[in-house]
Parts: C-alpha cells; structure tokens; sequence
C-alpha cells in the first residue's frame, strides 16, 4: 500500500514538474498555424477580464484607505458587472445578480465612508467578494483575501 501511495506521490510531482517547466512563452516556441498551445488559444471571457481588473483596482484601494485616504469614486465600468458575458453563461443567475448587487452596494458604501467606518466598509466588499467566489469559482479566493485590511 505504501509503495503504490508512493508511486502515485512520485507521479504527480513528476507531472507537476515537466508541466511547470514545459510552459515556454510564445516568442520562444515557434507556433505553427495548424497547432496552437492551450495558452495561445484562451481568451477570458469580459467578465473574468473585469473581475482581473476589479481586483487590481481594489489593491489601489486598499493602499489608499491604509495611507488615510478615503475614494470619493470606482471605476464605472464596475457597473457592467450584471451584463459582462462570462465564461459560463449559465452561472450568470439571480444568486449571482444578487452578489453582484451586493459588491456594487458594498463599493458605495466605501465612498460614502468616513475615516471611522472606511475600513470596515472596505472589508465587507471583500468578504462579498470571498463569498461569491465560493459558490462560483474558488481558485482566486486566496488571492482575494490577500486585499483584506488588518483591523
């Protein structure tokens, strides 16, 4: 038993290995018209593009509520988080609407914020954030905590 856990161990970091380094980028490896490299091919969909963007944004935003400062606006183009298509159309439903309001709720709720409440306020979107994630797509959920303010 324990030899085969071993192999399967010795497997895995194998594979894991010769995946991590086989990843070349494309100025370095030719692609020929008939093959393309899963990399080259993928496209994010607008919505996963904006969520990338929404998360980089609110890393300046958390810089700037732990300098004092507290927004007076976000981006407009967070609004476009209800019609954004996604990767999977079919998770776009009122659960997801709801989290979406939420998050939208949750940035006004930051610019309307005073020094006292700003990063509890901050911190709430982020939970939304966090909880959102779990229903839908997890994998980023660790990044996303990162954008947490200490308390």
């Amino acid at each position: 038993m324990n030899t085969l856990r071993s192999l399967w161990a010795l497997s895995f970091m194998a594979l894991s290995i010769v995946g991590c380094n086989s990843a070349e980028s494309p100025e370095e490896t030719p692609v020929s018209n008939s093959t393309k490299s899963t990399s080259d091919m993928y496209q994010p969909s607008e919505l996963a593009s904006l969520m990338r963007k929404m998360y980089e944004d609110n890393q300046q935003l958390k810089s700037q509520i732990e300098k004092g400062e507290i927004p007076k606006s976000f981006p407009e183009d967070f609004y476009t988080i209800h019609t954004a298509e996604a990767t999977d159309p079919q998770e776009i439903n009122e659960i997801f609407n709801a989290f979406a309001e939420a998050y939208l709720s949750d940035m006004e709720a930051i610019i309307a914020s005073d020094s006292t409440t700003v990063t509890a306020s901050y911190n709430k979107m982020v939970s939304t954030c966090v909880s959102c994630h779990q229903v839908y797509c997890q994998g980023p959920i660790p990044k996303i905590k990162k954008l947490y303010i200490p308390k």
